[in-house]
Formats: structure tokens, C-alpha cells, sequence
């Protein structure tokens, strides 16, 4: 079953694209007149004088038509270069810093986190009782867990 609607629009496109169609004959036409060519009206629709530049403009579009095609199927990818990072020297300086503190952080014979321990601060009573039960191994603090939720 045919929609009118359907039908209509390729009516307009068909006719809108013969027109199109013949007004690139007549630019042709006056373009090889002008160039000292006589091709007949037939001859350029069948593509005997085609100007280089309308050649050139048609293969770079299959090229990209080509290319996209092979991306969307993919069979290629788009090809990615960093060219610089955006940086400013106070940024590279705080880098610097925090990679410094970084690696002092650690002890340099056996590479144990270093602690430090500030006495003022209130302890919080979660953690006085789990470490206060002399659990030190993630594995002891996941029984007690699991001894707690058995009760």
C-alpha cells in the first residue's frame, strides 16, 4: 500500500534532482564554451566534460564516506595524538611536592607506612574497641564482624 505523502516526496525529490541535474548541464555547457570546448547538450549528461575541481570535490567526499564507513563497521578507528597537557609551573611544583611527601612517607629499609601518632586527639570509640581487642589483620576484624551478627 502506497502513502500519498510517500509518494508525493519522491515525486518532489525526483523532480528536484532532474532540475539540479540541468542546471549543472547548462554550467557545464557555458564553462566548456568559455574554454573553447563544443560538447553537445547530451554529451555532458553523460559525463564527457566533467572540470577537474568537481572531480577532485567528489572523490575527497567518497574518501570521507569511505572512511567513516569503515569506523562505523569498525574496521579502522580515529587516529589519536596527545599533542601537550595543559600545565602551569605552580601545578608541576605541587606535583613535585606531593610526590616528595609521597615517598617520605614511607620507611626506606622495610617500606612501611610511617604513623604518626598526635596525643590530643579523642579517639573514636569504634575504633578503641576493635583496637583496643588486639585485632591487627584485616581477617581478625572481618570474624569479629562476622562473631558479632551470630550473636
Amino acid at each position: 500500500m502506497d502513502h500519498p505523502k510517500i509518494n508525493q516526496d519522491i515525486h518532489l525529490a525526483r523532480a528536484w534532482n532532474e532540475r539540479v541535474s540541468d542546471r549543472l548541464v547548462d554550467l557545464l555547457s557555458a564553462m566548456s564554451t568559455a574554454l573553447g570546448y563544443t560538447f553537445s547538450t547530451e554529451e555532458l549528461r553523460r559525463g564527457i566534460y566533467y572540470p577537474k575541481g568537481r572531480v577532485d570535490l567528489e572523490q575527497s567526499q567518497l574518501a570521507i564516506m569511505h572512511g567513516l564507513s569503515n569506523i562505523i563497521q569498525g574496521k579502522a578507528s580515529l587516529p589519536m595524538a596527545i599533542k601537550e597537557f595543559p600545565a602551569s609551573p605552580e601545578l608541576a611544583l605541587a606535583q613535585a611536592e606531593l610526590a616528595r611527601k609521597a615517598a617520605g612517607a614511607y620507611d626506606e629499609h622495610d617500606g612501611a607506612l610511617r604513623i604518626k601518632q598526635i596525643d590530643n586527639a579523642q579517639p573514636k570509640p569504634a575504633r578503641t574497641a576493635i583496637f583496643g581487642s588486639g585485632l591487627k589483620h584485616p581477617a581478625d576484624l572481618r570474624a569479629l564482624s562476622r562473631a558479632r551478627n551470630l550473636r
